[in-house]
């Protein structure tokens, strides 16, 4: 009984696909990856085989690849899962911690401590608001889910504060703007639903409190940041301006069509909100515009990094809210809010394969079919613990790993 419930799991998890937003990110990591200069990665990251050694930096991006095709959706399906959930495991331990390994410079990880907080800050708004009991066992989930969210907001903060003392001042700059413009959407969000709950309005404000303490704390290294950009006199600040300017409007205008499209979805609250974010970023970058006309590009920088910082907390409001699929016990009758898998519809074709062969090829009808499992193949184990192995047979070789947080690869060239 427990192996057929199991095969079922496994069986639905292969339908499971990526979203927009994860293809995005996954196709910025790897854009990333191939512009950087990988000549000084450290011996710790060089593998051997066949007498041969290779930079595994150069085929992380390969073996991430090959294990979200390959693994019978495991991986795709834990991206989705809370903290108590029998895949949460597998998402912390493993997928987490693949993309973190692809975060070789400062930078980048910088950035995605930030991204990991912000995870934890929507885990925590869903598991929140979910409607379940206080346990021993919830509010210990709880708990820890609020405690893994402050050590990724504070290593986000070292490391934007690292980078400015390390004199990459305008690195520090996006990366501190980037996590403040998350940790204020998000405090607003905790304030609204604690509005909307009177039930859990404790409970949320206090988490809306850690939130703002962790969002005064980078404010004052980006304001620091920022300092240190207008006074480099060897910064070329009207390239940085004009740079930011792109990033702007491209912000400017995902924003508004998040806004567009899900508008019908939100609490008017929460749209007149987002609304405000974005009128705000417009006049920021309508003032950055004139400064940078007038030549005066410190100015400029500030208006735009400005623009970028209303941009995001609308967007980040918007999508939280619609992600959260959650009932607020309004005395007013909402419409249901799409799901993760009908937004994934929404976001891309359809590409479910029509058969089961075509699942176990994982070529979802490609027309490979003469390579078969000779050449290509692939398994997915776990075990009551969630644990989990994956094994891919790639025809020049075998890539496993263990989804209990360690990673082996074994390659043939």
């Amino acid at each position: 009984m427990k192996k057929n419930r199991l095969d079922n799991f496994i069986k639905r998890a292969t339908n499971v696909s990526l979203s927009a937003g994860e293809r995005d990110n996954i196709k910025r990591v790897l854009i990333t990856h191939v512009e950087m200069d990988v000549r000084g990665a450290r011996d710790t990251r060089l593998i051997r085989q066949r007498s041969q050694k290779i930079n595994l930096s150069k085929v992380m991006p390969i073996l991430l690849a090959l294990v979200l095709t390959f693994s019978g959706g495991t991986a795709l399906a834990a991206n989705g899962t809370l903290p108590g959930d029998f895949l949460y495991p597998v998402k912390i331990n493993f997928n987490e911690k693949v993309r973190g390994a692809l975060a070789f410079s400062d930078e980048a990880e910088a950035e995605f401590q930030a991204e990991l907080a912000t995870r934890r800050l929507e885990e925590l708004q869903r598991l929140t608001v979910s409607g379940d009991e206080d346990t021993e066992a919830s509010i210990k989930t709880r708990d820890d889910t609020i405690a893994r969210f402050e050590v990724n907001a504070e290593n986000a903060i070292k490391l934007a504060e690292s980078l400015r003392l390390a004199g990459k001042a305008d690195a520090a700059v996006v990366a501190s703007s980037r996590l403040k413009a998350s940790l204020e959407a998000n405090e607003d969000l905790f304030e609204h639903l604690s509005e909307r709950r009177e039930d859990l309005r404790a409970r949320l404000q206090a988490i809306a409190e850690r939130v703002k303490i962790h969002a005064d704390a980078v404010a004052e290294v980006r304001a620091d940041a920022v300092a240190r950009v207008a006074e480099n006199e060897n910064a070329n600040i009207e390239v940085i301006a004009k740079t930011r300017a792109k990033q702007a409007e491209q912000n400017l205008e995902a924003a508004k069509r998040r806004l567009d499209r899900y508008e019908s979805d939100l609490d008017s609250s929460i749209k007149a909100k987002a609304e405000q974010k974005i009128e705000a970023a417009q006049e920021a970058y309508s003032s950055g515009e004139g400064a940078l006309e007038a030549e005066n590009y410190v100015d400029a920088l500030q208006y735009f990094q400005a623009s970028l910082s209303y941009s995001e907390q609308a967007d980040i409001m918007v999508r939280v809210w619609v992600s959260l699929e959650i009932d607020l016990a309004s005395d007013e009758e909402e419409d249901d809010l799409p799901s993760d898998e009908d937004r994934a519809d929404q976001d891309q074709d359809d590409n479910t394969p029509d058969s089961d062969e075509e699942v176990n090829n994982g070529n979802n009808g490609s027309g490979n079919d003469e390579r078969g499992d000779e050449d290509r193949d692939s398994s997915v184990n776990l075990d009551a613990d969630a644990n989990a192995h994956a094994g891919v047979n790639t025809g020049n070789g075998r890539i496993d790993l263990n989804i209990d947080g360690n990673a082996g690869a074994n390659i043939g060239l």
